[in-house]
């Protein structure tokens, strides 16, 4: 059967090897003794969940190497592991296949757990970002060591290994590795490296935070994608050439002749402005007196009231961003735009926070625009979600199994 590695085995090979870069350096790979009965020949892999850290140096001091099975093995049985495979990382870096040591080290665990392996640490590709496995796994058949492809399917899962073991390199974990040389030198240096498994812990937690918030951040629209759906608006144009009718998927355009009003796209009539083909047609609310009443009527009301496009926001912002020239006054009508965007943003962000502090379990809100509920839809659902947990806690006799998120 094919082993497999785990982040916490993967990072201490790599953090081992990091810390003696002029030694070679050997440990051993535990796996859970459960699961070694559980595969029943189905072809299921061996997860090594974690490695001990054996010697650097000199690595085949028989005397040290027995103590060291000795104690290992009474630890693994502890915490109902089997010792699984051997790893090593030769003295010179380009040198990355087993030696005898190696082999006879690896021969001696396969009398007790035959699906054991060799990991071999490629040191020459050692580097802090580990964007690639650099190990080489030897599989023991017919008395022979022969060795496999390592893709990311030899880890239980290669993007966290990589992570952690970037994260642990960048932050000079390795200064804390313990090895059994180490713990020779003074007892107090304990070779199962709590230190290490708690930094790794940390990052996994960090790590499982942000693919979390990736998730949530999915159901939210970047406000690239609204100004997309924005620019699927149409404007009118005063083309300055003559073109025949033109079938495009979303529908059909034109004809345009010189001096005639034709409604397009505003993606098109922004293409077509900056290659000086034609003069845009500012939209009806795109007015200063227009604006001006929208804005009184805005901050007059508790509600918030219709605007004249779901993406006025989106269209100002394009218009004058591309022609300006072709808005009268244009200063004018962006600060307007910016003075309405600006009272309904206040008057959504007192909503949300009366929504919150009556603990409703649900409000609706008439004549927001998609924009606008992308602002505030990330503050909204981690509001909500908090408060629902709290009071499911607070509920006497309540059910763990009765929570939901928004």
């Amino acid at each position: 059967m094919p082993i497999q590695l785990t982040s916490q085995a993967y990072c201490k090979m790599l953090l081992h090897a990091a810390k003696y870069p002029h030694c070679a350096v050997s440990g051993l790979l535990v796996a859970e003794k459960t699961k070694e009965k559980k595969r029943d020949g189905h072809g299921d892999p061996v997860l090594c969940v974690d490695c001990v850290p054996l010697f650097h140096g000199t690595l085949a001091l028989t005397p040290m190497l027995e103590v060291a099975l000795t104690l290992i093995d009474t630890w693994c049985k502890e915490n109902n592991y089997v010792m699984a495979g051997y790893y090593q990382a030769n003295e010179r870096t380009k040198d990355s296949r087993p030696n005898q040591v190696a082999e006879k080290v690896a021969a001696r665990i396969c009398e007790n757990f035959s699906e054991a392996a060799i990991v071999m640490v490629d040191s020459s590709r050692l580097t802090i970002s580990c964007v690639e496995p650099i190990v080489l796994i030897y599989d023991h058949h017919e008395h022979k060591w022969k060795s496999r492809e390592v893709t990311c399917e030899s880890f239980e899962d290669w993007s966290e290994a990589q992570k952690i073991t970037s994260a642990l390199l960048e932050g000079r974990s390795y200064e804390n590795l313990i090895d059994f040389d180490n713990h020779l030198d003074d007892l107090r240096n304990d070779w199962t490296n709590p230190v290490i498994n708690k930094s790794r812990g940390n990052i996994c937690s960090v790590i499982a935070r942000v693919k979390c918030r990736q998730r949530e951040q999915q159901t939210e629209m970047d406000p690239s994608e609204v100004e997309f759906l924005a620019e699927k608006e149409t404007v009118k144009i005063i083309p300055n050439f003559s073109l025949d009718k033109i079938y495009l998927i979303g529908g059909d355009l034109g004809p345009f002749n010189p001096g005639l009003p034709v409604d397009v796209p505003v993606w098109l009539a922004l293409n077509l402005k900056q290659r000086q083909k034609c003069r845009i047609v500012p939209p009806e609310w795109m007015d200063v007196e227009k604006l001006e009443e929208m804005r009184e009527l805005e901050r007059k009301e508790d509600m918030f009231t219709p605007v004249p496009s779901p993406y006025y926001m989106e269209l100002t912002k394009l218009l004058l961003n591309h022609a300006s020239d072709n808005i009268p006054k244009a200063d004018d009508i962006r600060t307007l735009v910016k003075d309405i965007w600006d009272t309904r943003i206040a008057k959504l962000r007192l909503s949300a926070d009366s929504f919150i502090s009556q603990q409703e379990a649900h409000a609706k809100l008439d004549n927001l625009t998609l924009m606008e509920i992308n602002t505030i839809r990330s503050f909204l659902l981690d509001s909500l979600n908090c408060m629902y947990k709290l009071r499911s806690n607070l509920q006497p006799g309540s059910s763990k199994g009765q929570a939901m998120d928004y």
